[in-house]
């Protein structure tokens, strides 16, 4: 399941941001 886009801009703007964005490219 995919965050909303509140809790993903949330999830940006905190330490976990690399694990997000590396998991972001793992699915393109």
């Amino acid at each position: 399941s995919y965050p909303s886009s509140g809790e993903l801009n949330f999830r940006l703007t905190t330490h976990d941001a690399p694990t997000i964005i590396s998991a972001i490219e793992e699915k393109l």
